[in-house]
């Protein structure tokens, strides 16, 4: 009579402990979930405060861009020389830039290069001395906690 109680609790314990160690699973993946999930909307915020930052100095550059021009062109008329249109070169480029970063597909382009790169490319990521380990980090606060 004992030992039939005795293996029942035991299965009644095993079955507790198989429960157990599925639901500690299932919480351990939820966590998981929820984390990348708040990584994500980080990463996205990040993106779109640098999308707005672009547009923000966009504005500003357009306003610097047409100030510059006017004055040059008239300075180019009123003393007759060309020289005076030089600098428009480069500051176009410049706007242009911004204005594909900021209202362009430019963040598109970019992200497809980082893929290509990610995909074809992986040597050029890799770390000095490769991936910290466990050990290593172990190691180096012993050693810094130390001195």
């Amino acid at each position: 009579m004992g030992s039939m109680i005795s293996s029942q609790m035991k299965e009644v314990m095993s079955e507790q402990m198989k429960q157990s160690k599925e639901s500690m699973a299932e919480m351990q993946m939820t966590a998981m979930e929820r984390q990348i999930a708040m990584q994500d909307q980080m990463r996205r915020r990040q993106m779109a405060m640098q999308v707005a930052r672009s547009r923000d100095m966009v504005l500003w550059f357009g306003s610097f861009y047409t100030l510059a021009g006017i004055g040059l062109i008239s300075a180019s008329r009123r003393t007759k020389n060309r020289a005076y249109l030089g600098p428009l070169i480069p500051l176009t480029f410049v706007l242009f830039y911004q204005l594909d970063m900021a209202y362009g597909n430019k963040i598109d382009r970019m992200r497809a290069e980082a893929e290509r790169i990610m995909s074809d490319e992986d040597h050029y990521l890799a770390l000095p001395y490769g991936t910290p380990t466990l050990k290593a980090i172990e190691e180096a606060r012993k050693a810094s906690k130390n001195n």
